[in-house]
Formats: structure tokens, C-alpha cells, sequence
């Protein structure tokens, strides 16, 4: 199973700067996304339960060696599971795109055209373009 990549782009300081003042959920949380270990999320988690629940289930995940290897694996997986369907992509690209030249080489053939010349504007050697 290969999960969703999302490419977002926050712009946490002029979140920042607008919010400053504000006592907002979103904005702890934003702060806690963003640097978990810092002094303002410390002061956060003394006022806000969810945000003090999730850096001590962070803390007990990171120190748990067990938990570390199956993220791991699973990113790994991940990973590899990726590489395998970008390499079939590019494999069924090639393949198209031989396709192709051998579509076009064929009908230069049909129109009389040299072969020496189809291999030339085609790329296909002697033997494949023979065949055709």
C-alpha cells in the first residue's frame, strides 16, 4: 500500500506574525509541527492537553527501538515500492517510444525511403527495421 505524497508549502512565520497576539489551536499546533523541543511548546503544553498528550506519545515512539525499526521498514517500503513503480513507468515509456520509432520506420519503408536513412532518423538498426 503506498500512501499519498503530499508537497504543501506553510509559511509558518507569516502565520506567525499575523497570529502573535491571538490565542489560537491551529497556530500551538503549527508550533508544535514545526519544533516540537522548543520553549513555546513547552509553555503551550501547560495550557493546551491534546498538544501535551501528543509530544509525550512523540518522546515514548522515539526512545522505543522497536517502534523506530517498523517506522523504518515502512518508509522503506514505501520507498521501494515507489522505485518499483517509477521504474515500470519509465520501462512502459521506453517501450512506447519503441513503438513508435518502429511505427514511423515502418511507414518510410512503405514510401520508399532508404534504409540507411530510417536508421538514421529513427534510431532502429539494420536488422529491426528489416523486419518490419
Amino acid at each position: 500500500m503506498r500512501g499519498n505524497i503530499l508537497n504543501i508549502r506553510i509559511e509558518l512565520p507569516k502565520i506567525y506574525k499575523e497570529k502573535r497576539n491571538k490565542e489560537d489551536k491551529l497556530l500551538e499546533w503549527l508550533y508544535f509541527l514545526e519544533n516540537p523541543k522548543s520553549e513555546e511548546v513547552k509553555k503551550i503544553m501547560d495550557e493546551n492537553e491534546g498538544v501535551k498528550k501528543a509530544k509525550e506519545k512523540l518522546e515514548e515512539i522515539s526512545q522505543d527501538e522497536v517502534m523506530q525499526r517498523i517506522n523504518d521498514w515502512k518508509v522503506m517500503g514505501e520507498y521501494q515500492e515507489f522505485t518499483k513503480e517509477k521504474r515500470a513507468r519509465e520501462e512502459g515509456q521506453k517501450i512506447g517510444e519503441e513503438k513508435k520509432q518502429k511505427e514511423i520506420a515502418k511507414n518510410m519503408k512503405a514510401k520508399g525511403m532508404q534504409v540507411k536513412e530510417i536508421e538514421e532518423i529513427t534510431g532502429l538498426t539494420k536488422s529491426e527495421i528489416e523486419k518490419l
